[in-house]
């Protein structure tokens, strides 16, 4: 994959994450003392994380962006897992599934890969972990009665983005490394699923006001 369009990527990346920390920013006061103030943390060390990474290829500095990555995978995961927590009430079931996680992430850290490779195993437990958890929120909510108002819910908005982004991503993250020849195919695969999962939390960030 050329570096002119890996950066024009990562651009498109960075600049609905900015549009997301800004609209987290703006809607602060509307939910700053819910589980969900947790996203303005995560999504500032997200656009910064995201900005190095093109800054530093922009530069010409030899790195592995996806040293970076793995990093961010661990520290979003804790982040999500700390909100499901508190909107599902997993009580135990959160340990287990942290052990879950880790033990994945250890793997591909110890024995699986190198650390310039993305930690697949890690990754795609991640990406289970969640898709669950989001499977068990709608069913949830279909239960209840403000299912009817579904739209006026932050929540919903952000499970919807999360859930699509990993329905997309899982299949993109097993297919990796098979020598497919799929590279530009993947980046713009990412970058819709990116616009779509940023785009959710606009608006749920939105919803907040309402």
């Amino acid at each position: 994959m050329d570096l002119t369009f890996l950066l024009s990527r990562s651009f498109l990346i960075i600049l609905i994450q900015l549009l997301a920390c800004i609209a987290a920013i703006v809607y602060w006061k509307n939910y700053k003392n819910t589980p969900l103030w947790i996203f303005l943390p995560l999504l500032v060390y997200t656009a910064l994380n995201e900005l190095l990474i093109t800054v530093f290829l922009n530069l010409g500095v030899k790195i592995s962006p996806r040293e970076f990555y793995n990093v961010y995978s661990v520290i979003s995961f804790l982040a999500y897992l700390y909100w499901f927590d508190k909107i599902l009430k997993l009580k135990y079931w959160k340990w287990i599934v942290l052990v879950i996680f880790l033990s994945a992430t250890l793997y591909d850290l110890l024995l699986g890969q190198e650390v310039k490779q993305l930690f697949k195993v890690g990754l795609i437990s991640q990406a289970i972990i969640i898709l669950s958890f989001s499977v068990v929120y709608f069913s949830r909510l279909l239960n209840e009665d403000r299912v009817i108002h579904y739209w006026k819910i932050p929540e919903f908005w952000f499970i919807l983005g999360l859930l699509t982004f990993y329905i997309g991503f899982t299949p993109l993250l097993l297919i990796t490394g098979l020598d497919m020849g799929i590279g530009r195919v993947y980046a713009i695969s990412i970058n819709i699923l990116n616009l779509i999962l940023y785009g959710c939390y606009i608006r749920g960030f939105y919803v907040t006001s309402k």
